[in-house]
């Protein structure tokens, strides 16, 4: 992550950004007008984040697109409120329409908007994959979203998301620029979990482990019950 201040590295792209919306899906004219009013809102920090996450994540040769298509269809099964392939965020609409003044919405599109920035070419470590796209929605996007929170108990590493979001960013503060430069190994095809031991300079386990007995604010009785409430100041 770069610090208030700091310059960009030189390889870093344009930062604009074009956002393509089409509907898929036939609507009642109330639930068109809600989705309708929903991206009108999601625009502008589509915007805004869109550099956050080319400049954080910038790595030598790679030219991150600059269009995102965002489309409504109905996704099957019915418990994936959106994917993404290539630069196409696919949103379940039902989903959006019942929680339409939840702002975990429009975090979840920031998650997406950091896999299209990803642009790794074959499969990486799904774990690293989701956790980086967590880490940059949770703690450089959205730092006061209490949906970072987690279960400590049970929770491991590379259980992807929400934990290995909170061990990123914990490597990423004694080792700034860790998570730039891991993405930068995934996007070249190589071993991701091998680049961050790496960075972090042991094996995961035993950071892991450092992490957890830090008590981590995302652990806390007080996180858990926020990110159950909802809060969140989008």
């Amino acid at each position: 992550m770069l610090l208030a201040g700091a310059a960009a590295p030189a390889w870093a792209a344009d930062s604009a950004l074009r956002v393509d919306v089409s509907y898929h899906v036939d609507f009642y004219p109330e639930e068109r007008a809600g989705l309708e009013a929903w991206v009108e809102r999601l625009k502008p920090k589509m915007m805004a984040w869109w550099p956050i996450l080319i400049t954080d994540l910038a790595s030598p040769g790679f030219t991150p697109t600059d269009r995102i298509s965002l489309e409504f269809y109905r996704i099957e099964p019915n418990n994936i409120p959106a994917a993404t392939i290539k630069n196409r965020i696919i949103v379940d609409p039902a989903n959006v329409l019942a929680h339409l003044h939840n702002p975990d919405m429009l975090g979840m599109i920031g998650h997406e908007m950091v896999h299209v920035a990803q642009g790794y070419l074959n499969n990486p470590a799904h774990w690293l994959t989701e956790g980086i796209a967590d880490y940059m929605r949770y703690y450089v996007l959205i730092p006061d979203d209490p949906g970072r929170a987690f279960k400590a108990d049970g929770a491991h590493f590379d259980g992807g998301y929400q934990p290995t979001a909170g061990l990123l960013d914990w490597i990423e503060r004694a080792h700034p620029g860790a998570v730039r430069r891991v993405n930068a190994v995934m996007r070249q095809g190589g071993d991701g979990p091998a680049e961050l031991r790496r960075q972090a300079g042991a094996p995961l386990e035993t950071v892991w482990a450092a992490y957890l007995a830090s008590h981590p604010a995302a652990t806390t009785p007080e996180a858990l019950r926020a990110r159950q409430e909802g809060q969140g100041r989008l």
